[in-house]
C-alpha cells in the first residue's frame, strides 16, 4: 500500500529510504533525525552498575541529550534494540569505576573513555550538535 497525502507520505519516504536489511534489519537514520541522541545500558545486572548507568542517563539528560535507558536483555540484544530504531550511539557502563564504552553503531567505532570525556566525545563524533 502507499500513503497518498499529508505528512504520512513524508514520514513513510523517510523511513523507507533509511531502512537497511543487512546484517540485521534497522534504521540508518542521520544523527539529527534519530529518535534519541544516545542509548545508555549496563553491561551487567549488578545493582551498583545499573545505578551508575541510571546516574549517567540523568547526567546526560541534564546536559541536553535525548537519552534512552535500556533496562533488559543481554549486550547483543541491547545493541540490536538501539540499532533497530536508529540510535547512533550506545554507551555501556560496566564494573570499571570511571570508564564507559561508547559504541558508534553506524560507524562501527568503539571508544573507552571516562565519564567526563564522554560528553565531549558525543559532541565531536555524534555530528548532531556544535562543540
Amino acid at each position: 500500500f502507499e500513503v497518498s497525502f499529508g505528512l504520512d507520505r513524508l514520514f513513510f519516504v523517510l523511513l523507507d529510504h533509511n531502512f537497511v536489511e543487512q546484517p540485521k534489519p534497522h534504521f540508518a537514520l542521520r544523527s539529527r533525525i534519530a529518535p534519541y541522541d544516545v542509548a545508555v545500558a549496563s553491561a551487567v545486572k549488578d545493582e551498583g552498575v545499573v545505578k551508575r548507568a541510571m546516574d549517567l542517563t540523568h547526567a546526560l539528560r541534564a546536559k541536553g541529550f535525548d537519552v534512552w535507558f535500556l533496562r533488559s536483555g543481554n549486550l547483543e540484544k541491547k545493541m540490536d534494540k538501539a540499532r533497530a530504531v536508529g540510535i547512533p550511539v550506545l554507551v555501556m557502563v560496566d564494573w570499571r569505576e570511571r570508564d564507559v564504552s561508547a559504541m558508534f553503531l553506524k560507524k562501527n567505532y568503539q571508544y573507552r573513555v571516562s565519564q567526563e570525556e564522554l560528553e565531549h566525545l558525543l559532541y565531536t563524533m555524534g555530528g548532531w550538535r556544535e562543540v
